[in-house]
């Protein structure tokens, strides 16, 4: 190989704007490729984690929902990023870290909450990582906090489940 050819010049030193756009379509669509391989290469790594979790191997858990999470911070992977950190906060827990399974268990209430500082609605807030929350504040014996959480999830849990008739006549 000639020393320097590698760096010649091409002869279509001008991009044309047809050209432009084909290499911008390939761009966007090699980074959609690789999202959605990140998005399932974070649903197995949580799938392995939870299997580690059923065998009782809380470490090896820890592992795998860490790389999981690691993958899934794009807002289109919220629910499965609450979903790895609930599961995070059960496997410290298993292993007897109840403080960092409170620390999992208060990122999954806080990404959960996401939507209702978007909109106002509590109708896409799911009270299960509350739920972890509160388990996690009664293993630390921390009970008012336990019930603050617990509190929490009850006023969400009902004001999913009121119909519109419902809310009228409990404002009256």
């Amino acid at each position: 190989m000639v020393r320097g050819a590698s760096q010649r010049a091409s002869p279509r030193s001008g991009t044309h704007p047809l050209r432009a756009s084909v290499n911008r379509d390939t761009v966007i669509s090699r980074a959609t490729r690789s999202a959605n391989s990140e998005g399932y290469a974070a649903h197995r790594n949580s799938q392995r984690a939870f299997q580690k979790l059923q065998k009782n191997l809380p470490y090896e858990a820890i592992r795998w929902f860490g790389r999981s999470v690691a993958l899934l911070t794009k807002d289109e992977y919220r629910d499965e990023l609450v979903l790895a950190l609930i599961g995070s906060s059960s496997a410290y827990e298993e292993a007897g870290l109840h403080w960092a399974a409170r620390t999992y268990a208060l990122a999954a209430a806080s990404q959960e909450l996401v939507p209702f500082r978007r909109t106002g609605s509590l109708q896409q807030v799911n009270p299960a990582p509350l739920s972890r929350l509160m388990v996690t504040e009664l293993a630390l014996g921390r009970v008012p906090y336990a019930l603050a959480a617990h509190e929490l999830a009850e006023i969400i849990r009902s004001n999913r489940t009121a119909n519109p008739e419902q809310r009228k006549f409990a404002s009256k």
